[in-house]
């Protein structure tokens, strides 16, 4: 006795897998723990520099944490600051010191979004126009925070194929 096979679905291959599949996953790049590390090398290099005790993290695509170092001297609220920065940067795929700037002149109602970091100091890592992952630093000045995020974000970029 012959059993019915259901019938392939438009589009797919013989199994009823395949082409159908493939069309309903999306390929998104992120960065790894290899890369992370890069970056968050060039970051360190940048708070030594600054004399600053610092906090650092570098989070994938989807803003989930790689690697992270605090300095000895940096306070322990740059922790949540500084995987904050770089999870806000890589999942609104922007620098979180122009969202700073956004909220404090057009929107502040969205400093109430638990999940975004509207302050200076997060970076995306992009790659090819893709945003691969993010940067973040907490325990400078604004322009310290943003500067060692973007040196962070900035070796890795360097690395990177074109």
């Amino acid at each position: 006795m012959k059993t019915a096979r259901p019938a392939a679905r438009p589009g797919a291959d013989r199994d009823g897998r395949g082409k159908v599949s493939s069309q309903l996953l999306a390929a998104r790049p992120s960065v790894t723990q290899q890369g992370a590390r890069q970056a968050l090398a060039g970051a360190e290099a940048q708070a030594l520099a600054f004399g600053v005790g610092m906090s650092v993290a570098v989070v994938d695509a989807a803003g989930h944490l790689l690697v992270f170092t605090r300095d000895d001297e940096a306070l322990l609220v740059t922790i949540d600051a500084a995987i904050a920065k770089a999870r806000t940067a890589a999942q609104a795929q922007v620098v979180t010191k122009v969202l700073q700037a956004f909220v404090d002149t057009q929107c502040p109602s969205l400093i109430a979004v638990r999940a975004l970091m509207p302050a200076s100091g997060g970076v995306p890592v992009l790659h090819q126009g893709r945003v691969i992952g993010g940067v973040g630093a907490s325990g400078g000045s604004l322009e310290q925070d943003h500067a060692v995020a973007q040196a962070g974000a900035d070796a890795l970029a360097q690395l990177l194929p074109a």
